[in-house]
Parts: C-alpha cells; sequence; structure tokens
C-alpha cells in the first residue's frame, strides 16, 4: 500500500510539472522567436482561457475525484454521473467559450482597447480550445479517482512531446500558428485521456465525446448566429449597445436551442448548477443523476 501511494504522489507531482512546461513552453518560443508584443497578446489569451477555466468548468470537475473513487466498483453509476456531470459543465462552459470566440471582434476592442486588435485570433483559438474541457477535466478527476493517474501522466507526457516538435516550427510562423499548435496538442490530449479513461473503467470513449453534444449543438448554433450578427451590427450604434445586443442575442440563441433539443435536461442542469455553485456537492450529484 505505501507503494501505491508513493505511486500516486509521484504521478501528482509529475502532472504539476507537465502542467508547468504545458504553458511555460508556448511561453518560451513566443518570447523567443516572436517577441515581447506577441508575448503580451499570447499571456492575454491564455489569461483569459484559464480565468473562464476556473470560473465555469474547474467547480464541476471537482466532482469527479470523490465521485469516482466512490462509484469505482460500481460501473453503471460511474458512467451516468460522468455523462450527466459532463452534460452540465457543458450546459454553462460551451456557450461561454464558443460565444465568446464568436464575439470577440466586438468585445476585445471594446473592453481592451483598439491596442489589443491584434490578438483577437489568439484569443478566439484560446477559447475555442475550452470545447474540451468540459470532458478533460472529468477525465483527469475520474483517473485520479480510481489510482491511475500514471496513466494519466503518460498521456500528458506523450502530448507535451508532441507540443515540443511542433512549436520550434510554429514560433518561427506566427502567433495565430502557435495558438494553432497547441489547440492541436490541447485536442489530442483531450482525446487520449477519453482512451486512458476507457482503459481504466471501460468508459466508451464516444459516451464520452456525445456526453455532452445537446449543449453543444445548441451553443454552435448560438455562436453561428453570433458570428453572423457581429458583421451586421448598425454602424451608429454604440459600442456598448453593439456588446449589449452581441450577449442578449447569444442568451436567447443558447436557451431557444436548449430548450428545443433537451428541455427537460436544460431544467435539471439549470438547478444542478446553481447547486454546485453553492458549494452543495452532495444535493448536485444526487439531481444529476436524476437526469435522464
Amino acid at each position: 500500500e505505501f507503494k501505491s501511494l508513493l505511486r500516486f504522489k509521484m504521478a501528482s507531482i509529475g502532472l504539476r510539472l507537465v502542467a508547468a512546461g504545458d504553458l511555460g513552453l508556448p511561453r518560451l518560443f513566443v518570447g523567443l522567436f516572436l517577441g515581447p508584443a506577441a508575448l503580451g497578446m499570447f499571456n492575454l489569451a491564455m489569461r483569459i482561457q484559464n480565468q473562464a477555466m476556473q470560473a465555469l468548468v474547474s467547480p464541476f470537475g471537482a466532482v469527479a475525484f470523490p465521485v469516482a473513487s466512490k462509484t469505482q466498483n460500481d460501473l453503471p453509476t460511474l458512467y451516468k454521473t460522468m455523462s450527466t456531470a459532463i452534460w452540465l459543465a457543458g450546459f454553462i462552459a460551451y456557450p461561454a467559450f464558443i460565444g465568446a470566440a464568436a464575439a470577440a471582434p466586438v468585445i476585445v476592442p471594446v473592453v481592451f482597447g483598439d491596442q489589443w486588435n491584434d490578438a483577437i485570433i489568439a484569443i478566439q483559438i484560446s477559447m475555442l480550445m475550452g470545447i474540451r474541457l468540459p470532458s478533460s477535466a472529468f477525465n483527469g478527476g475520474v483517473l485520479r479517482g480510481v489510482g491511475r493517474p500514471g496513466l494519466l501522466l503518460k498521456v500528458s507526457v506523450f502530448a507535451l512531446l508532441v507540443l515540443l516538435v511542433m512549436l520550434p516550427f510554429a514560433s518561427r510562423v506566427s502567433l495565430e500558428a502557435v495558438m494553432i499548435a497547441l489547440a492541436f496538442q490541447k485536442f489530442l490530449g483531450w482525446f487520449l485521456s477519453s482512451w486512458a479513461v476507457y482503459r481504466a473503467v471501460k468508459f466508451p470513449i464516444t459516451r464520452q465525446i456525445l456526453a455532452g453534444s445537446s449543449v453543444l449543438i445548441a451553443a454552435l448554433v448560438m455562436g453561428g448566429g453570433i458570428w453572423w450578427a457581429a458583421g451586421h451590427l448598425p454602424d451608429d450604434w454604440s459600442d456598448l449597445t453593439r456588446v449589449a445586443a452581441i450577449i442578449g442575442l447569444g442568451i436567447a440563441l443558447y436557451v431557444a436551442g436548449l430548450l428545443i433539443a433537451a428541455p427537460a435536461m436544460a431544467k435539471r442542469g439549470m438547478s444542478s448548477m446553481v447547486m454546485l455553485l453553492k458549494g452543495d456537492r452532495k444535493m448536485a450529484i444526487a439531481n444529476l443523476r436524476k437526469v435522464s
């Protein structure tokens, strides 16, 4: 048992080091080859993603570890809880990330100023990376919860090595090329972590990917509507009016799409999200299990 605990601890330390490399290496290459201005734009794009992740995904991802630990010998319950928890995380994260990507050309100049307009594409790519987070956040928690952090470490190291191969080439092209390389690495890591979850608890990869499909579809429809509207807003509207119109349209499109695609799940997801944000994890988990 001591050896198992030691392996768990060492794997956890290794994962922290890999996470540091995931962000530190792109910063290093961007700073070296693209200069301080590009580094500032990269930092802004990644900071926005990280803050959104901490606010929108991390509270839900925290459920994965205790649930996996408690239900690892009851796989049907674990599968159902994972599916509904991924759906719940996507319920709020998908529209936030996709909406932010679509609305960035309107919002960035207002919030950060025109001097940051060159960062818009980097911010959009960074936001689209967030699509993987509702699932990947649970993958890590599940693998830790069932005592398989070593498998997660192997996947993470491989993904980091792939990034290390791409960065020297991408950083000589443009900031956007670096962001695309980083996005490729993140989605590769997401797929591999889904495979690792399948190896550990036999939860099918297709079920992991499709768990939040209804909210993803609604969010994509919303994103398409925002993207179209952003290019057709009246020129004489003030900046704040344009931002308010984009946000209002996004909310309306998302709610309409979700109520059409999955009305019962939408209502249950909203109530579970409120419970979890209030810190009542037990009630949130119990409510999640009622989602069909």
